[in-house]
């Protein structure tokens, strides 16, 4: 039975993923809805059921900016994790789908990748 909410779409971009214990985790996003999103990234670290932070950077009107929120893993697969949002369109991905929507392309080229400095994650400079 299908529990999504809202309609899944193909979207790539690089995504954090901060285990329980912290540690961050990069992966891609496969595919997103309002309600969650698929990525692709080693499952083993985290559990079903699971409640994980979400660190995402996109373009904004002045430049990058980092949005983060929580998620809970509802699925484990061998090549990822399925999560659903703590609420319905968070930010980051509402602002994914507008400017894919205005670009009509993927979003690798647009999207910075985040690098870890001094036991934080940050964009790099």
């Amino acid at each position: 039975m299908e529990h999504r909410c809202g309609n899944r779409r193909p979207l790539h971009a690089l995504v954090v993923l901060h285990t329980a214990n912290g540690i961050p985790v990069r992966g891609h996003t496969r595919e997103v809805s309002i309600s969650g999103m698929f990525v692709a990234v080693d499952s083993k670290p985290f559990g079903t059921n699971s409640v994980i932070d979400i660190e995402l950077t996109v373009p904004g009107m002045s430049g990058l900016r980092t949005y983060r929120w929580q998620g809970m893993v509802v699925r484990r697969t061998g090549d990822g994790i399925g999560l659903m949002f703590d609420r319905l369109r968070p930010p980051a991905i509402g602002r994914l789908m507008a400017i894919a929507d205005m670009e009509d392309a993927e979003l690798p080229p647009r999207v910075t990748p985040l690098h870890h400095a001094g036991g934080r994650l940050a964009p790099p400079h």
